[in-house]
């Protein structure tokens, strides 16, 4: 149908003979209306990449729901069901490219940024992995205050940890001035 300006970008539903499952990081279906991972199963999935084993083992995953043997692909979309005037409909919320695992957990940085930013003094939040040096992942989110605002760290764990699970609430708050970006307008994450 036509786009309405400020309507959210809905997928749709699912074409016939496959299954469309929004999953957490443990492949457990999450409650409705929650953020979560776009797996596809059924019939018409491939079983992998061409000779690419590494990316395959990564995007086609065992289907622990469906009959045995069966594979489901991980489409790296992070979605969740919604309900509109046409039924029951997929809303694409970003892409979980920056996937990262911590303590064992794959956490999407992009929902602790959701949490930390709906804090009312925060104007900017990106979040990262750093490996320590015993080669386990922390996680550190950059914030920038709201002007006129200063940031208050305690405040800001304590709030990530009102919605977030323990392992996904940040070791590390660090206060930045400017929000480096590429010559794109990107964020520079590297920076």
């Amino acid at each position: 149908g036509p786009m309405v300006a400020g309507e959210p970008v809905t997928i749709g539903v699912p074409v016939r003979g496959l299954t469309l499952m929004v999953l957490d990081s443990r492949l457990r279906p999450v409650p409705e209306g929650s953020a979560g991972e776009l797996y596809i199963a059924g019939a018409g999935v491939a079983r992998g990449y061409e000779g690419r084993f590494g990316l395959t083992a990564e995007r086609f995953v065992a289907c622990p729901f469906v009959g045995a043997g069966e594979r489901m692909y991980r489409s790296g979309d992070v979605v969740r069901w919604v309900s509109t005037s046409r039924g029951r409909e997929l809303l694409y919320q970003g892409r979980s490219d920056f996937q990262v695992k911590v303590r064992g957990y794959r956490i999407e940085p992009g929902e602790i940024d959701a949490v930390v930013r709906t804090h009312p003094t925060v104007a900017f939040a990106l979040t990262m992995a750093h490996e320590n040096t015993a080669g386990e992942n922390l996680l550190a989110t950059y914030v920038k205050a709201t002007d006129g605002n200063e940031l208050d760290i305690e405040q800001l764990r304590a709030h990530a940890a009102e919605t977030l699970p323990s392992y996904m609430v940040p070791s590390a708050f660090v206060v930045i001035d400017e929000v480096p970006l590429t010559p794109q307008g990107k964020v520079d994450r590297r920076a």
